[in-house]
């Protein structure tokens, strides 16, 4: 079952937008049985109380990328987990190789700009617009980038990444009319 929000919870603080240069607000709220979290100026955060858990799976993900910790980050790992790139050309990386480029894989920063999560059943796909400053093996692999990790949840009721579908965000406006 997924849930959609429209309206607007209490907000709870305020941050400060450096990608905009201006002030956001955010908040977390309850509907339904249902937990979620709200931006304006950003995304929407949609689903069930169990998004919490896999945002939080997937921030440990992240820590444990930027640690290039390969024996802590196979907690995360579903056993065939692989990272899809079509962008600049086709490119599937799979789970043992990823594991050996990680501690080349150097991330000097990281931000996440915006997110929407779905969760439905046993899978959850969160989208992300994050901006990267990285090298991996010396080469510079940064930039602002469309991502969305599938997740799956396995047989102990641990959320385990699937996929991860990178693309780097070069593309113009939709045209629209």
């Amino acid at each position: 079952m997924s849930a959609v929000f429209r309206k607007k919870p209490r907000v709870s603080r305020v941050l400060a937008d450096s990608t905009q240069g201006a002030f956001i607000r955010a908040g977390r709220g309850r509907a339904g049985g249902y937990s979620f979290t709200y931006r304006t100026g950003g995304l929407i955060l949609l689903g069930m109380s169990e998004l919490d858990d896999v945002l939080s799976r997937a921030a440990g993900w992240q820590a444990k990328i930027e640690a290039r910790d390969v024996d802590g980050i196979r907690e995360f790992m579903h056993e065939d987990y692989s990272l899809v790139l079509v962008v600049p050309s086709e490119a599937t990386v799979p789970l043992d190789e990823w594991l050996r480029m990680l501690p080349d894989y150097v991330v000097h920063r990281y931000e996440i700009h915006g997110q929407v999560g779905h969760v439905y059943s046993g899978t959850a796909a969160v989208l992300s617009l994050a901006t990267q400053h990285a090298t991996v093996k010396g080469g510079d692999r940064s930039g602002r980038f469309v991502i969305t990790d599938v997740w799956l949840r396995d047989t102990a009721g641990q959320w385990r990444i699937w996929r991860r579908h990178s693309t780097p965000a070069t593309a113009g406006a939709m045209p629209r009319g």
